[in-house]
């Protein structure tokens, strides 16, 4: 690399409360990358992501400044349950090489370490006015991804033992669905996202009425839209119950979910439910979760209504919106629900700060939420702090 060109170096670390090769192989689970890229950067990877190893090269497209930045990234140096080194061999950067580090220590903990060396392009002329802002990003980035890692991580070990299961996610068109396939692939279940389109419908629900009969899955979720649910949805979720009720599953009783979002309204919520009652096969067992608005600056509250936050951060409290919970939050009780066979019927997901704690429905299933208190959740979510 040329003299003229100034380095700058970044170093984030954390200890991690997991076994140092349950946290390497974390990195390497289907859709880990999704999972640790914040809501607010948009860094998708173009086409399927590979499996990190020496030589592999990573296509990803990184969205700046209103801009979008095709790069490519390659691991040069790999060594299990230790540390993986990526470069950029395309992008913005004149020079850019992350080294992931990881440490054993006692208690089955870890240490994490993200070390990155970069220079700025066009070397003199942009370090000044950019250096500064990239730093601050990388914090604000590092920040967000530890914090995923520590929560991921704990979740799955109180898990571990519970055999995964074979998740099909009915989406219409709902942007919950990426968060949530993303959530349960990298805690180890297979999930299958159902078509998101109204064509050739009749052909889809036979195919999809095939698959459940021979019992290819052991979970359904169903995810309402962001808009009122049309008749094709309702259609689809009848075909899955009617297909369920010949399904052939061994050792695992089948569960299905349905997600209802605030704008869809008490009537269609209670009449879907009752059909559920009646119509359902005996055998599966039927969770009905009435969701909060969700944060997330991807959809929901923080994106239709972003003064919201704002006010909320400024006055450390949720008064101007009665219930809410966090997108991570909202992704982890759905697991929780498709985990704990106590659970039937309908439940509340709702963040406990503005529920009296012995009345929140899920704390008295045992879940354990990440973010009970909006500023712990928009701090996270928007990767900054708190006004004084």
């Amino acid at each position: 690399m040329s003299k003229e060109l100034p380095l700058r170096n970044f170093v984030y670390k954390s200890e991690i409360d997991a076994p140092v090769g349950t946290l390497f192989a974390w990195h390497f689970r289907q859709r880990a990358f999704e999972r640790l890229s914040p809501p607010w950067v948009g860094s998708p990877v173009r086409g399927v992501a590979p499996t990190l190893k020496q030589g592999i090269e990573v296509p990803i497209t990184i969205r700046k400044f209103g801009l979008d930045f095709d790069c490519t990234f390659k691991v040069i140096e790999f060594e299990s349950d230790k540390k993986f080194v990526d470069v950029q061999v395309k992008g913005p950067f004149a020079h850019w090489r992350h080294d992931h580090i990881f440490e054993a220590l006692e208690d089955r903990r870890s240490i994490m370490e993200d070390k990155i060396s970069f220079s700025m392009p066009l070397g003199f002329i942009s370090e000044p006015l950019f250096a500064g802002q990239v730093l601050s990003d990388l914090q604000r980035y590092f920040r967000y991804r530890h914090e995923v890692l520590q929560n991921e991580l704990r979740g799955y070990l109180k898990n571990c033992l519970r055999p995964r299961h074979r998740v099909l996610i009915f989406d219409s068109q709902s942007a919950l669905s990426e968060p949530l396939f993303n959530y349960l692939a990298t805690q180890g279940h297979e999930v299958v996202l159902f078509p998101q389109t109204t064509k050739d419908q009749f052909v889809i629900e036979r195919q999809l009425a095939e698959r459940i009969v021979k019992g290819e899955f052991t979970a359904f979720v169903c995810l309402s839209p962001f808009c009122k649910a049309g008749q094709w949805e309702i259609d689809t979720r009848r075909t899955m119950l009617h297909a369920l009720a010949k399904a052939r599953l061994k050792n695992q009783t089948p569960v299905y979910l349905d997600v209802h979002m605030p704008h869809l309204g008490n009537c269609y919520c209670q009449a879907w439910e009752q059909h559920c009652e009646i119509s359902a096969p005996e055998s599966l067992r039927c969770v009905f979760a009435h969701s909060a608005n969700v944060l997330t600056p991807e959809f929901g509250i923080l994106k239709t209504a972003p003064e919201w936050a704002s006010v909320a951060m400024r006055k450390h409290d949720s008064q101007s919106l009665s219930t809410w919970i966090a997108v991570d939050d909202a992704v982890a009780a759905i697991e929780h629900c498709l985990f704990e066979e106590s659970i039937s019927g309908r439940i509340e997901f709702v963040a406990p700060h503005q529920v009296k704690q012995k009345d929140n429905e899920l704390k008295k299933t045992g879940y354990e939420f990440r973010y009970e208190r909006v500023e712990e959740a928009l701090k996270h979510l928007l990767g900054i702090e708190l006004e004084q």
